[in-house]
């Protein structure tokens, strides 16, 4: 037998994804100080498409990362960034 075992029709390799919340962006553009979203990406140090894809849920953000977007914007991580609904 082995050591993990798993349910019927679990797909193990399912990840959740989490997005920058909108809330969060807004947050961001007071905090630094900027009203386009282009220019918010560049500050947070992402690209114009990478910052569309993490708005979105469409890009797995690495935890190192994720803690540091929530730290440039002064809010905890949980609250910087939600679950993507699977709707």
């Amino acid at each position: 037998m082995a050591d993990t075992q798993t349910a019927p029709r679990i797909n193990p390799d399912a990840r959740v994804r989490y997005q920058l919340a909108p809330a969060a962006v807004e947050q961001a553009k007071r905090r630094l100080k900027t009203d386009d979203i282009a220019t918010l990406g560049g500050k947070l140090g992402y690209s114009r498409q990478t910052f569309w894809r993490v708005r979105t849920g469409q890009r797995a953000v690495p935890l190192s990362e994720a803690l540091a977007v929530a730290k440039l914007i002064g809010w905890p991580l949980d609250r910087a960034f939600e679950q993507v609904s699977r709707g």
